[in-house]
């Protein structure tokens, strides 16, 4: 079990990160194959496709503070979050399934089905992320310890990328032997059954220490919460900034190797070294989080983001290497950015409290599941908007000039110029230097004594 902060070991860090894996091998297969399941599997337009993302993410933005609200209001024997572990993984392994299922029935009833079940399976991975990424407070009073734990989920996070990305494709092919519907249900069985065998992992293998005896918020707090807390709003902001960025690298990622490099056969190597370089970004984050602190290390992360997704609309498609390499560097600040601005979520739950009285963590890390969710579905369905626009044709190796610039565009210049908006936003977050949440915390605990 998890115990005090300074004897966590490296297999109680372990164990919580494969609850990460859980959840972000579904995550994998529907940032980088739903889209193109939608359109050159199931049968549906890329603007249905995109419908469908989009639909979904209006579901999410009244479905996720609920979803916060409950868990706030969570109070049973393992605690608030450690329940959802257990209870969530079977219906989200069984929809995860039916999301890559495709059932013969004409096109309308195509766009029902793909919206009812990814809606579901959607809702069930935000329960199980709340969930994942709130109980980090009730582990750890130290913020380095903190972000740790966090820098082990997302490295399992990227893992569960790695896996899908080397392993999808090959999944696929033996399973369908030709028939690509085939190939992607065993694909989502397989990904279904682990991921709930991850999950069930993190659930025995932790226990919440520290609980605040204090009431959740009511519904008009709650709006004082996040209206009233710039804090919120500049986090809030950051995440739906990363959700943007990375959505528009995943929803065009295929297309650009496929169409605009012409080079399909790169697709396993190019997914296993970025992902790979995102995997190194989170393993070193806490050493740079620890002598800098979390927000020097979102800005600096989305700097690098930017500068290296503008060089790369300029790179050759004749030399694969160029975007390769550069695509590894934005990757590596990916996966720094991800466990830093996690951390600024961690963090602001304590500095909600300090300043309310109030623990708000479902409806924060809510909040956080929300901004990541919008950003991928926005970023998705403007990707499925454009391509349909620009006149792309589904499995045809050769698409317009248009179409080749749109691809470019949205994988290079898009991503980033939306880094532009998290380092506006980043410089409103309340909590400059590690030093200041120590004494945050510190307040904390002497309000916590005197009322006992």
């Amino acid at each position: 079990m998890l115990g005090g902060d300074k004897v966590l070991n490296f297999r109680q860090k372990l164990f919580f990160g494969t609850g990460s894996l859980g959840k972000d091998l579904f995550n994998g297969i529907i940032s980088a194959y739903l889209i193109i399941f939608y359109t050159d599997v199931f049968g549906l337009t890329a603007s249905l496709a995109g419908l469908v993302l989009l639909i979904t993410k209006l579901v999410d933005g009244v479905s996720n503070p609920l979803i916060g609200m409950m868990v706030d209001r969570t109070n049973t024997r393992f605690g608030k979050f450690r329940p959802y572990f257990l209870i969530v993984p079977i219906p989200f392994a069984v929809f995860t399934i039916l999301t890559f299922t495709a059932p013969d029935m004409s096109e309308g009833m195509k766009f029902v089905y793909a919206l009812i079940t990814y809606n579901l399976a959607g809702i069930c991975f935000t329960i199980y992320d709340v969930a994942y990424w709130g109980v980090v407070p009730s582990l750890s009073k130290d913020t380095k310890v903190r972000t740790e734990l966090i820098s082990f989920g997302r490295v399992f996070t990227a893992v569960g990328g790695l896996i899908v990305s080397t392993f999808a494709l090959p999944v696929i092919h033996y399973f369908g032997k030709g028939d690509d519907q085939t190939g992607y249900f065993y694909l989502a069985v397989i990904v279904a059954v682990l991921g709930a065998i991850f999950s069930f992992f993190t659930f025995f293998n932790t226990k919440e220490q520290y609980k605040r005896k204090t009431e959740p918020p009511t519904l008009k707090e709650y709006f004082k919460v996040i209206l009233n807390n710039k804090g919120v709003l500049s986090v809030v902001t950051v995440v739906l900034s990363y959700g943007l960025c990375f959505g528009l690298q995943n929803a065009v990622g295929l297309y650009y190797l496929t169409y605009y490099m012409k080079k399909p056969e790169l697709i396993p190597i190019y997914m296993f070294l970025t992902l790979g370089a995102k995997v190194i970004g989170s393993i070193f984050a806490p050493v740079f989080t620890k002598k800098w602190g979390n927000k020097r290390i979102t800005v600096s992360s989305f700097i690098g983001i930017m500068v290296f997704s503008l060089i790369m609309f300029f790179a050759p498609i004749q030399y694969p290497a160029v975007y390769f390499i550069l695509a590894v560097l934005v990757s590596f600040f990916i996966g720094l950015v991800l466990v830093s601005m996690t951390a600024l979520m961690a963090d602001l739950a304590d500095y909600t409290e300090f300043k309310t009285g109030k623990r708000s963590d479902g409806v924060l890390f809510s909040l956080n599941a929300l901004s990541i969710q919008i950003g991928f579905a926005v970023s998705a369905g403007v990707a499925g908007l454009l391509l349909d626009s620009t006149g792309y044709v589904p499995n045809q190796e050769i698409q317009n000039n248009a179409t080749f610039l749109c691809i470019n565009i949205m994988r290079t210049v898009g991503p980033g110029f939306v880094c532009l908006l998290a380092l506006f936003m980043i410089k409103y977050y309340p909590i400059n230097s590690n030093k200041e949440m120590e004494k945050i915390y510190s307040e904390l605990e002497k309000k916590n004594k005197a009322a006992v």
